[in-house]
């Protein structure tokens, strides 16, 4: 934490550094400005420090949520797969697809193990790449198709947009890995990876590398995908994907397991509602932290104020007996303080939505989503906060006359 105000801290110092270059051509109230934030005392940068950083934690967990309410409960969300059937075998799927009544795509598994990568026993790579994702030494589960799904797309290949080589020699097989893994324990193509499966030995060669469109999609994905031939003839059961109404859900289970009381049901639907829970729940808590971030900011701010009351009162007068209005004077201040409010949710915008995108980008491979009327109210709040809370600390401080002013202070 002190790292990170001590980050944002260095910001707003180089900032108003860079500021303060300009201010010798610059306009009247731009001077004015500057000068009023490096008054002795003001704690100009520590109190806009810990604005800034509220804010944009307040910035930064409004996109997170939004974006990811948008991915995982979007309108589109509602026609993706809600239930996965598991352990299908070859001559149940007629009937499932009847039961269903509409095209379901089956998906085969084997099961199988890494014996070798590029020569190197399973159980030593997996010692050298230990804590690097995924457990490698691991039973996956295998599949086989020939073209890329529509939820995934390919990175890299041996041969220009095919998953695999048919070139190959003899003893041989092509394999595509998924980019997560290839990432994970820095597999590459032409790498080779031998496997067991049903007990026989099957030597791989990497030939193309997948990703998938989003990480936060609701879609079957394997990490090894080999050509049908290889794996067709292997003993294997299938699993499905399909989408039924939630308020059906109890009935259609119970009459499935009634025709096929083996086949597994997982419905995805009470993950959905049990991750729209814990974000709920967590926004919830931070919101109340940083709400409590931003009430210790404007107590900072108020006590910058405070403490130079008597130089922005010897400013008043001044400018007062220079031929000022009032309301001149409490544009200057409202200029001010306007500038200050503009600066630090600039920055906390820039920031969050920095920070935010990169976060998403590398858990969910997802791009934050902009959301600018939230993001201008949020501001528009922010901003009357800031010069509010001026113009009642300074109201009655800056009605003193000057002549008044004069006699208390000389």
């Amino acid at each position: 934490v002190l790292m990170l105000f001590g980050l944002f801290f260095g910001i707003i110092k180089l900032v108003l550094w860079i500021m303060k270059q300009r201010i010798n051509t610059a306009s009247f109230y731009y001077r004015i400005i500057i000068r009023s934030l490096s008054r002795p005392g003001s704690s100009s940068p520590l109190f806009l420090s810990i604005l800034t950083l509220s804010l944009t934690f307040i910035f930064g967990i409004i996109l997170l949520e939004q974006t990811l309410q948008r991915q995982f409960f979007a309108p589109t969300a509602e026609s993706a797969p809600n239930i996965f059937l598991l352990d299908i075998k070859q001559d149940q799927v007629a009937g499932i697809q009847d039961f269903f009544a509409e095209e379901i795509l089956f998906y085969p598994v084997i099961r199988g193990r890494i014996n070798r990568v590029n020569a190197v026993p399973i159980a030593t790579f997996a010692e050298q790449k230990q804590g690097f994702g995924d457990n490698i030494s691991r039973v996956f589960n295998l599949t086989y198709y020939d073209a890329i799904l529509p939820s995934e797309k390919l990175i890299s290949s041996v041969k220009p947009q095919k998953l695999f080589d048919p070139t190959l020699e003899d003893g041989i097989t092509s394999v595509s890995i998924l980019e997560s893994l290839a990432e994970d324990f820095d597999l590459q193509l032409g790498d080779t990876i031998v496997f067991t499966i049903q007990g026989i030995e099957i030597p791989a060669l990497v030939t193309s590398i997948r990703s998938r469109n989003s990480r936060t999609e609701v879609s079957p994905f394997f990490y090894f995908v080999f050509p049908t031939e290889i794996l067709k003839p292997v003993p294997q059961t299938l699993f499905a994907t399909t989408n039924i109404d939630a308020d059906s859900f109890a009935l259609t289970q119970k009459k499935l397991l009634d025709l096929f009381p083996q086949v597994s049901i997982l419905d995805t639907s009470q993950i959905r509602d049990q991750v729209a829970n814990i974000i709920a729940q967590l926004s919830i808590i931070i919101r109340w932290f940083t709400v409590l971030n931003i009430l210790v900011g404007l107590v900072v701010l108020i006590s910058s104020l405070v403490a130079t009351t008597k130089n922005r009162q010897e400013e008043a007068a001044f400018y007062r007996l220079q031929g000022m209005t009032k309301r001149n004077i409490w544009e200057l201040l409202i200029i001010e303080m306007s500038c200050v409010a503009i600066l630090i949710i600039t920055i906390s915008l820039l920031l969050s939505y920095l920070s935010v995108g990169l976060m998403l980008a590398y858990f969910f491979d997802i791009q934050v989503v902009l959301f600018p009327l939230s993001m201008i109210g949020y501001s528009a709040a922010m901003f009357g906060c800031v010069v509010l809370s001026a113009v009642a600390v300074l109201y009655q401080p800056l009605q003193i006359q000057p002549i008044d002013f004069i006699r208390r202070y000389s």
